[in-house]
């Protein structure tokens, strides 16, 4: 059985409960409350003349009966709290299309919370310390480090809070190791799921694997696989960490081009972050590959030294 049918039967089963719950409350109430009982049944009796065209009585009943309601206060006991009123716990839309928490759920069985679980704690606005970036000037420039990094926590926090799914500019974070591009990352992506975003959160060579896996591997989870991939292709924001440390071949290359491609002519947003300048990331993808990734992107640069080596 794979992951989604999974899901989709703890749904089914959740929701059987608030229904079967709600039920033996309305009996409860049945028997407290004596004018709800026997409008109730009422209703119930009129219920099976429908058929015979006698709806006037029974459009009356549900007046009497919502009056009834209303003057008992049992609106809350009577009504049914689900967890995601958009699709009432069922996972699917009324006109078919999975549901936003259907979604939500199929990631975080699938990536482990999109591998943001470890990082989120330490990586987002709210620790955002400017004091480890110097405040020196940056070799031929008019701005330190640190007043680098105040403005792209500025330009980031703006993105976040402008943030519309299929209209969303795709980021480029490029830098030297230790210069903030992880950090600020991690900012994006918990601030977007504090949103109700659906993220996903992938190093380069994770992704590269994940496709090698469909794509040769002789697996029994194909399904789950090909789930994988799909969401990879439809989620809010999709996050490629460390791009080019991932082995390089034709096949990879390949990977990458067809993923953001699709990804661009869909609207969705990505954020890629890399070690690599562009000219160097220029030289190692081919044109159409690089071409894209650049397109319509916000390409920002990271400058300094390693903080994580000056602070030890």
């Amino acid at each position: 059985m794979n992951i989604r049918v999974q899901i989709e039967g703890a749904l089914a089963t959740e929701r059987e409960r608030k229904l079967k719950e709600q039920k033996e409350r309305r009996e409860a109430l049945k028997k407290q409350y004596p004018a709800f009982g026997a409008i109730e049944e009422k209703c119930s009796n009129a219920l099976q003349n429908l058929l015979s065209g006698d709806g006037e009585t029974f459009d009356q009943l549900i007046k009497e009966r919502e009056a009834i309601i209303a003057e008992l206060q049992l609106e809350e006991k009577l009504s049914i709290q689900y967890d995601c009123p958009l699709c009432e716990d069922r996972g699917y839309l009324d006109n078919g299309r999975t549901c936003v928490c259907l979604q939500k759920r199929l990631v975080q069985a699938y990536f482990e919370m999109s591998d943001l679980e470890g990082i989120l704690a330490e990586q987002n606005f709210q620790c955002y310390n400017p004091m480890v970036f110097s405040d020196e000037p940056l070799e031929g420039k008019e701005y330190s480090a640190r007043e680098w990094m105040d403005r792209v926590r500025t330009k980031m926090e703006h993105y976040v809070e402008e943030f519309t799914p299929r209209q969303a500019k795709n980021l480029l974070f490029y830098g030297p190791t230790g210069t903030g591009k992880t950090f600020m990352t991690g900012c994006v992506a918990k601030a977007l799921l504090e949103r109700g975003k659906i993220v996903i959160y992938m190093t380069a060579m994770a992704l590269m694997s994940l496709y090698q896996e469909l794509t040769f591997g002789n697996t029994p989870h194909r399904g789950d696989l090909k789930e994988k991939v799909h969401l990879l292709k439809t989620c809010d924001m999709l996050i490629i960490d460390d791009l080019g440390t991932e082995m390089e071949s034709q096949f990879h290359h390949s990977v990458l081009f067809d993923l953001i491609n699709h990804r661009l002519s869909t609207h969705r947003p990505f954020l890629i972050n890399t070690n690599l300048t562009l000219n160097q990331l220029s030289a190692r993808y081919d044109d159409r590959t690089f071409s894209r990734m650049v397109a319509a992107t916000e390409v920002i640069p990271f400058y300094g030294k390693d903080i994580r080596w000056e602070r030890r």
